[in-house]
């Protein structure tokens, strides 16, 4: 008979690079914002809720150089959901910080752009933690 193995948990994998809570925006009928960013080997997967839904799903991946300048482009696709330029605007912030592929799941009742900065704000400085805390 075969041993079964038990699927392996997600804290064993190790696969949360952080998690960040940022505060309500207004203390009148907003909720703070929840963000947990998952690495794999060739890619990130981050999850930004402030009402506990994913919402929209978003890709963002940086495209192969063209040319043999040093700008770097990159091919944002919302999967599902909202097809918001504020939503394909976090998305290339964010996968402009990781320079992998990002897979973005959102859900946020108003996203303004103060909130984008606080958002890119943050997971910059918590990827840079993250990255001079780790040998490479």
């Amino acid at each position: 008979m075969e041993d079964v193995l038990e699927p392996p948990v997600i804290s064993e994998l190790q696969l949360v690079k952080f998690e960040i809570t940022l505060p309500p925006r207004s203390p009148a009928g907003s909720s703070a914002i929840h963000l947990i960013c998952l690495e794999f080997s060739n890619q990130y997967t981050i999850f930004v809720t402030e009402t506990a839904v994913i919402g929209s799903l978003i890709e963002a991946v940086p495209d192969e150089p063209v040319d043999f300048g040093n700008s770097v482009t990159y091919s944002v696709t919302t999967i599902f959901g909202k097809e918001e330029l504020t939503l394909h605007l976090l998305a290339r912030r964010l996968v402009e910080i990781f320079q992998k592929r990002i897979t973005m799941a959102i859900s946020c009742r108003s996203l303004e752009m103060d909130t984008i900065r606080l958002i890119e704000t943050e997971v910059q400085r918590r990827f840079k933690e993250d990255h001079q805390a780790s040998p490479t």
